[in-house]
């Protein structure tokens, strides 16, 4: 995915579309910082003993739903990896991140965003908060070149 990349479209009260709702950086570099202050305020370093976090986002996108007031729904899907220094995977989940906001009376791209963050929220901490995950990142990494944390 690369900047401008569409993320959702507007409609109105009818449920027509209108123009579409278009990311202003790339998503990588969005879920790169999502990550990076989760793992920072738990205390891990950027590299974490060699060990590197990757995430292939396979959707981003909120769809509007028009109705007496509308609604904006969010999904984001990633596989999230951790590998060693030798390029080894340690660990691998697919996860889904979802958020629907409510009672919208416009259906807008600041109420798209506001629920796609949301969405990226819900799939970050359903992968940090995975003890396998935490563990994988503390653990000890044996390989041929010796010891890493």
């Amino acid at each position: 995915m690369s900047p401008n990349d569409r993320v959702g479209t507007k409609i109105n009260g009818y449920g027509m579309e209108g123009g579409s709702i278009q990311t202003t950086k790339p998503i990588s570099d969005i879920v790169k910082s999502a990550f990076e202050t989760e793992l920072l305020a738990r205390g891990f370093p950027e590299k974490a003993g060699g060990k590197t976090v990757t995430a292939d986002v396979t959707k981003f996108y909120n769809k509007f739903h028009a109705g007496f007031v509308g609604e904006a729904v969010a999904t984001v899907e990633m596989n999230v990896k951790v590998t060693g220094p030798n390029n080894s995977v340690l660990y691998e989940k697919a996860v889904t991140g979802a958020k629907t906001r409510g009672g919208l009376m416009a259906m807008t791209s600041g109420e798209a965003r506001k629920a796609l963050e949301g969405a990226l929220s819900d799939a970050v901490s359903q992968v940090v908060s995975d003890p396998n995950f935490i563990n994988t990142l503390s653990s000890v990494v044996v390989n041929k070149e010796g010891i890493n944390s």
